[in-house]
């Protein structure tokens, strides 16, 4: 399933909006205002928060931690590469891998080698606005969290 995820510019803190291929609402995310770790949540279409994420505030690498509602949290954690970026996804029995091109938005998240989502940037009038193509089995929720604990890691480092 392809989605768009599009930063809202305008709002106070971080806002997004994620459709679906066809147009539909699919998730919200919000930044929490005044908070000291960056935490953020999703909720789908209806209302239903789905997922938290939010910065740990001390650690050596740096750390995000994905709570998906009714299943366990993950650690997102930037690992060493020479060229490029690569983080390591783990807890809960999941295990993925995040390589690319992050501060173009073209990078890829896999399992076991095999590709559970495919990130392409687009830059459209005054918003970022990028696709996420996830793969049949992946949990949808799951991988819009994990692209924007990357969109927030990003930005910062611009910033």
């Amino acid at each position: 399933m392809r989605y768009k995820v599009r930063e809202k510019i305008f709002a106070i803190g971080d806002a997004f909006t994620i459709e679906d291929e066809h147009g539909n609402a699919a998730f919200k995310v919000k930044s929490k205002i005044l908070s000291f770790r960056n935490r953020m949540e999703m909720e789908d279409a209806s209302g239903k928060d789905v997922a938290t994420m939010h910065k740990k505030i001390v650690a050596f690498f740096e750390t995000w931690t994905v709570e998906i509602a009714g299943g366990p949290a993950v650690k997102v954690r930037r690992g060493i590469k020479l060229f490029g970026s690569r983080f390591s996804i783990s807890g809960g029995g999941e295990k993925l891998d995040a390589r690319g091109s992050f501060y173009d938005y073209n990078f890829e998240i896999t399992r076991g080698g095999r590709t559970a989502a495919v990130v392409s940037k687009k830059f459209f009038a005054l918003s970022d606005t990028y696709g996420v193509e996830v793969a049949d089995g992946e949990d949808p929720a799951l991988m819009m969290a994990l692209v924007i604990v990357f969109d927030q890691i990003f930005h910062e480092e611009r910033d």
